[in-house]
């Protein structure tokens, strides 16, 4: 359940920390267009050309059964114009929102730290981000698209029994990385560093993925959940679950500030660390022999 928690615990933070509700508010901005533009390219260029097709065959049917067909295959039409457009809305966004994403992360994880985390952003690092993005994705996704096969491919067996439950962790546990993996990648975890962590911690990224999977078919979803799978990265990190480039100052940090793992009462952000002074304090003045040192002494 802790990974559930997590997924969750991502929409408290993000909507408690005005420095992370601006930067979610853009890609949120991003996903709505591109599903508003979608949904009306399938309606404009598929279901009204359907509807004329049909148009042209129900004459020749009874009337009561070319009104019928006609309003199933409408009905039909506009249901898989929708999934489908909440798919593209979600796959186009997560790669042209990679930089949004990127910050959310490194900004949640400086509100944790009390410390900077984050590097130069040039035109450059951004496009090189969202291309390292894409081609991490690709990797993902063949990996997951594998194992998918082979346990389809049990699913027409008598090992269904197994395959079946198998199938959906196998697609929970990479719903779960592609979310993760921007922690991972900042500490300096390739694709086969992430693969054994997701693999080591395999019991939270499945309970994160039960979640991300079901909250990722919206489009609006995603920043809450980078957010809630960085929270839940550094609790393991702090507790030394998962490789990163922690301090042990961080380390201890992390481990007051999300106290009982991850995505566990992580809803508000570490207060600033102090800055320490340069100068040592200054020494009380020694007493003349006029003066009361009472007041000194006392």
């Amino acid at each position: 359940m802790a990974g559930a928690r997590a997924a969750v615990d991502g929409v408290r933070f993000v909507l408690s920390e005005p420095r992370l509700r601006w930067l979610a508010a853009v890609p949120m901005a991003v996903h709505a267009a591109l599903l508003a533009g979608l949904v009306w390219a399938g309606v404009t260029y598929a279901v009204h050309p359907l509807g004329e097709t049909l148009s042209g065959q129900v004459p020749s049917l009874p009337p009561w059964l070319g009104g019928a067909l006609s309003a199933v295959a409408h009905v039909t039409a506009r249901v898989l114009v929708l999934g489908c457009a909440l798919v593209g809305a979600v796959v186009t966004g997560t790669v042209l929102c990679d930089p949004f994403y990127d910050l959310l992360s490194e900004r949640t994880e400086q509100l944790l730290l009390g410390r900077s985390v984050d590097g130069p952003m040039t035109v450059g690092s951004v496009l090189s981000g969202m291309v390292r993005e894409a081609g991490a994705a690709a990797f993902r996704f063949t990996l997951w698209a594998m194992g998918a096969l082979v346990l389809g491919l049990l699913s027409l067996t008598p090992a269904v029994v197994v395959a079946g439950p198998l199938s959906f962790a196998w697609t929970w546990l990479f719903a779960a990385w592609e979310y993760f993996a921007r922690s991972f990648s900042r500490h300096g975890l390739g694709a086969l560093g992430g693969l054994r962590a997701a693999g080591a911690n395999k019991a939270v990224l499945l309970g994160f993925g039960a979640v991300a999977s079901v909250l990722s078919l919206f489009p609006f979803t995603a920043p809450f959940l980078v957010v809630g799978a960085t929270q839940a990265y550094l609790a393991l990190a702090a507790r030394g679950e998962a490789p990163s480039r922690l301090s042990g100052v961080d380390a201890e940090r992390l481990r007051q500030v999300l106290a009982g793992g991850p995505g566990f009462d992580a809803g508000r952000p570490a207060p600033e660390r102090p800055i320490p002074c340069s100068h040592p304090p200054a020494s009380p003045a020694p007493c003349s022999p006029e003066s009361d040192c009472s007041a000194v002494t006392s």
